[in-house]
């Protein structure tokens, strides 16, 4: 008799999960509660802990595979026969080689990669911020009986403390032309959309002045004209900054690429635990991490860092109420 191993979180049906890692090997001796597996959610870790005692017979999903909630990821067993009404057997023909073409989105975003990389000094630093407070508020808004709430996202908190940085930081929210850097007024802030025809980014324009639950009904509705190819081309113009977010897939650092004629660039990483001295006693707190690329030609290293340290200690108290408020709005 074979025990089916799922994966579920209450009220997060037909929700995306990655396969972060498998701690066990297939044919492994398991115990009951031991843990198997961890598995990524809107970029949170969970541990899949076995049912019960006996073999694992087989993986149905694999390392950094992604799936919809709720899903069958594996079975424990004491005999591998035990599998076959699980999970049918499935032929699938020899693949042939493609050759694709590049044009359209394919050939714009190519030729503007490429640039980017020909026409700037690019320099990326690192850093983690302690991610409770993320963590803490996302919990509040899946309670919350307000929809809008419920839909906000780590990456539109994220978003939004961006928006609020960059107002100490006009130097980030800036464009090089030619020979002149012009630090714009408006806070127009691009976000990197994953669609069928290739990455595209949307743009919230005067990000700043926007509450949390607006900023996130914007960029709901952006993604989804990108995704469906069905927008005027005015939502991809204007942006005086970007942010990308790889974290959702188990990354955890990269080198964000220039958004030209944008000087700065803000890559998202995964939330992992990191080990902090609390006391005297070692902690393991989850942090996120964040990748920062700047056109050193225009930003200065300790500008940047400024910056991103900036963003650390926003994460950090993020200081943003469910009622909608920020806390110094409460303090007025």
């Amino acid at each position: 008799m074979a025990t089916e191993i799922v994966f579920s979180q209450s009220g997060e049906s037909g929700t995306r999960a990655i396969i972060h890692d498998w701690l066990v090997h297939e044919m492994e001796i398991i115990q009951e509660g031991q843990v198997l597996c961890r598995v990524m959610v809107d970029e949170t870790i969970h541990e899949v802990k076995a049912p019960c005692e006996g073999l694992l017979l087989k993986m149905f999903i694999k390392e950094k595979e992604h799936f919809e909630i709720p899903a069958i990821i594996g079975v424990v067993g004491l005999e591998p026969s035990s599998i076959a009404d699980l999970q049918p057997v499935k032929s699938f023909p020899a693949r042939q080689d493609r050759i694709i073409k590049i044009k359209g989105v394919r050939k714009i975003i190519a030729e503007r990669m490429h640039k980017s990389l020909q026409t700037t000094a690019q320099l990326t630093m690192h850093a983690t911020a302690d991610a409770r407070g993320l963590l803490a508020f996302r919990k509040q808004c899946k309670d919350a009986a307000d929809s809008e709430m419920r839909s906000i996202s780590i990456n539109d908190m994220l978003l939004w403390i961006v928006s609020r940085v960059l107002e100490r930081f006009p130097g980030m929210n800036a464009l090089m032309l030619e020979e002149s850097i012009i630090e714009k007024a408006p806070v127009n802030l691009g976000f990197a959309v994953d669609t069928p025809r290739g990455l595209m980014v949307p743009v919230i324009k005067d990000a700043r002045f926007l509450t949390m639950r607006e900023l996130s009904v914007q960029t709901k509705k952006l993604a989804q004209l990108c995704i469906q190819g069905k927008f005027p081309p005015e939502i991809l113009e204007g942006g005086t900054f970007t942010v990308t977010n790889l974290g959702m897939f188990g990354i955890n650092g990269f080198t964000p690429i220039l958004n030209t004629p944008q000087v700065a660039i803000l890559g998202i990483d995964s939330i992992e635990l990191k080990p902090i001295v609390v006391s005297s006693d070692i902690q393991f707190i989850p942090h996120i991490g964040l990748s920062l690329t700047v056109d050193h030609r225009v930003v200065d290293g300790a500008p940047g860092a400024r910056f991103l340290s900036s963003m650390v200690e926003m994460i950090a108290g993020f200081p943003y109420e469910l009622d909608g408020k920020t806390k110094e709005e409460d303090q007025t």
